[in-house]
């Protein structure tokens, strides 16, 4: 197979008409006809550009949906998880972008977005198996034997595991950061849609292939077998998917190096700085583009509302289902069973299970009327707020959902969702700097993209701090599904997303 390169095409530049110059610029002006910068890319070199999203998403899918089953199971406190997963958001926010200018910059043979593709990814790979043979790893260079019963209190297992959660998140911003401007560098403007909706079906499939192999484990491995067993299986599922994936892009697709070269370089803390002080973000964030931050707008409420989904979904369904069994068992014999806790931790696997299938099915949905409606993908925002406003509405079918299986069926309808926030903003960002780097050599997409992620990781961590308050709160007035509540108080920044969108469009 040839290497799939981004040559500009040898005939005249479709020229554009003028932008607005209001800060208010319609979202739907991204239907209309822009100018091509490369040579249309087959199916084949759209796979290929795009195959790494599955890599990274499986790893943070791993994270989000058995993270903090196994740190608990490693005796850590659940106040020290809740900071540990704080890590994330904030190396999104602040990492990211300084990633993201560097990468613009970068000078190195291998390209501009490869050495961090590769580096990434090889680090979070690395820390997520070191993660997952965190007690092996301890007990080894501590010359001891591996006793499950002691490891709970084994204070050197819990350093690394959460020494390693730190690493990986914040080796999966500069995954991010490459994966992503690999994308907009390589793809032309009028398929920048397409090359997200790509983008967004290896999201999907890495989410199905994951929690697959996890709830087959569950469903059909003996009873003996350790929650901490299959996280080791799906850690090694992920090293697969990520190396797989990377590798069959580094070796076909050409990263060409076009960042100018300058006579003074900055030092690295004046740069970073430079990005993440206050004066240079406010001056940065006046530089985007009107499209891209008016959909960082719109994605700085969404998040706030999509970050309890994916960290509490698992939950959400365990607790539903226990209360359920339990309630049950009392009613039946007149006590509970304490057995049925670990019958009610599969229903965790399963709202997983459900929540990918059900993005599965939407993305496939997407794509047919992508196919057969023409005019289908030059209505993203339309598509955006229709799937915000049943987000929000998924949210509220928790007062109805009292067993397990209803509560994975809601799972499984906020699901639906997530594909088209997984190619819905980007795409909508990646057309216009696409389109405006028209003929330029001077290329700015990492650092834009990496504000677009400080805008989706910021209210992550404001509603890490509101979620922990709220559920300390109802556990102290004694609400039994708190996770429930979390999700309808979550609606409030859903519903004010698609607000926005209805008022851009």
């Amino acid at each position: 197979m040839p290497r799939v390169t981004g040559e500009p095409t040898s005939g005249a530049l479709y020229s554009p008409g003028p932008a607005s110059s209001t800060e208010d610029l319609e979202l739907a002006e991204l239907g209309e006809e822009i100018p091509q910068k490369h040579t249309l890319l087959k199916l084949s070199g759209l796979l290929l550009l795009t195959s790494p999203s599955l890599g990274l998403q499986v790893c943070w899918f791993l994270l989000t949906s058995s993270g903090t089953p196994y740190l608990i199971s490693l005796g850590i406190p659940k106040s020290i998880i809740s900071l540990v997963w704080v890590t994330g958001p904030i190396s999104g926010a602040f990492a990211q972008p300084i990633l993201g200018v560097f990468s613009d910059d970068s000078q190195h043979a291998w390209g501009r977005r490869k050495p961090f593709i590769v580096g990434g990814s090889l680090c979070a790979t690395i820390f997520l198996l070191a993660l997952a043979y965190s007690e092996e790893l301890t007990a080894w260079a501590w010359s001891s034997s591996v006793d499950r019963s002691a490891s709970s209190a084994h204070l050197p297992t819990q350093i690394l595991a959460v020494f390693s959660v730190v690493v990986t998140t914040f080796a999966l911003q500069a995954y991010a950061v490459g994966v992503r401007a690999l994308i907009v560098d390589n793809t032309p403007p009028s398929q920048q849609s397409v090359a997200a909706s790509w983008a967004m079906r290896w999201n999907v499939l890495g989410n199905v292939v994951l929690s697959s192999v996890g709830f087959v484990d569950a469903q059909w491995s003996s009873t003996d077998v350790n929650s901490d067993d299959r996280f080791k299986l799906l850690a090694v599922v992920v090293a697969a998917c990520t190396f797989t994936a990377v590798g069959l892009t580094c070796y076909f697709i050409t990263d060409q190096n076009v960042a100018p070269l300058r006579d003074r370089q900055p030092s690295f803390a004046q740069q970073s700085w430079s990005i993440i002080s206050p004066t240079g973000l406010a001056k940065r964030w006046k530089q985007i583009p009107p499209r891209s931050r008016r959909v960082c707008e719109i994605q700085f409420w969404a998040w706030a509302g999509w970050f309890p989904v994916l960290y509490y979904m698992s939950t959400f369904a365990y607790e539903t289902a226990l209360s359920d069994k339990l309630e049950q068992r009392q009613r039946q014999f007149g006590e509970p069973d304490l057995e049925l806790i670990e019958s009610a931790k599969d229903f965790g696997f399963f709202a997983s299970f459900a929540f990918a299938l059900g993005a599965f099915a939407a993305s496939i949905s997407l794509q047919i009327l992508d196919r057969y409606k023409p005019a289908f993908s030059r209505n993203l925002p339309r598509v955006w707020f229709a799937s915000q406003c049943f987000l929000g509405y998924c949210m509220h079918l928790t007062f109805v959902a009292r067993s397990g299986t209803t509560a994975a069926i809601v799972v499984a309808m906020m699901g639906s969702t997530a594909a088209v926030t997984m190619w819905a903003p980007f795409a909508l960002i990646s057309a216009e700097i696409s389109e405006l780097s028209v003929g330029t050599q001077d290329s700015e997409v990492a650092w834009i993209l990496g504000l677009h992620n400080m805008a989706i990781s910021l209210p992550q961590i404001g509603s890490t701090l509101v979620c922990a308050v709220i559920l300390a709160v109802l556990k102290v007035l004694g609400v039994e599904d708190s996770v429930a509540w979390i999700f309808r108080l979550s609606s409030i920044a859903v519903f004010w997303s698609a607000y926005l969108i209805h008022k851009s469009h």
